[in-house]
């Protein structure tokens, strides 16, 4: 298989023509890699170290794969957290985390299971699976952490 057939199965093809300009986000694309990246940012500075960002698969997508106490060395060698980042601009259809569905909620698990499985050397404790809500206004951004809101 070719190094092009194999971008077309992942979904790569159309995030390095992003990367290299070939096509324009949308308004909420743009929104939503905001939300990502103040997300992410929010997560290192309470320590925790990202391992992915957008991780994608056939089955689905991670938005953000952290590890809590990442160098522990005993029984439970630390926390690996999958997170759903839901961006808005307003909550006039009700908080972002209401979206994340059951059925997205299962996708998420089956990706983090297919995450886990290509890792060298799995040793984790604990797997938690969260939501971070951000709602963007007047050009801020608020974010909400629910930990370990599904299994």
């Amino acid at each position: 298989m070719t190094e092009r057939q194999t971008d077309r199965q992942h979904g790569l093809k159309r995030d390095r023509q992003a990367q290299r300009g070939r096509t324009q986000r949308t308004p909420g694309q743009r929104l939503g890699l905001r939300g990502e990246t103040a997300a992410a940012s929010f997560l290192e500075r309470r320590g925790l170290r990202i391992l992915a960002r957008n991780y994608r698969w056939r089955e689905g997508e991670i938005d953000i794969i952290a590890a809590e106490d990442p160098f522990r060395v005993c029984e439970a060698a630390g926390t690996i957290r999958f997170i759903e980042v839901k961006t808005r601009s307003s909550e006039r259809y009700g908080t972002p985390g209401a979206s994340v569905t059951f059925g997205k909620q299962a996708k998420i698990r089956r990706t983090a299971l297919k995450w886990l499985q290509e890792q060298e050397h799995p040793v984790f404790g604990n797997l938690c699976f969260d939501v971070i809500e951000v709602c963007v206004l007047d050009g801020r951004a608020r974010l909400r952490w629910l930990k370990d809101c599904f299994f």
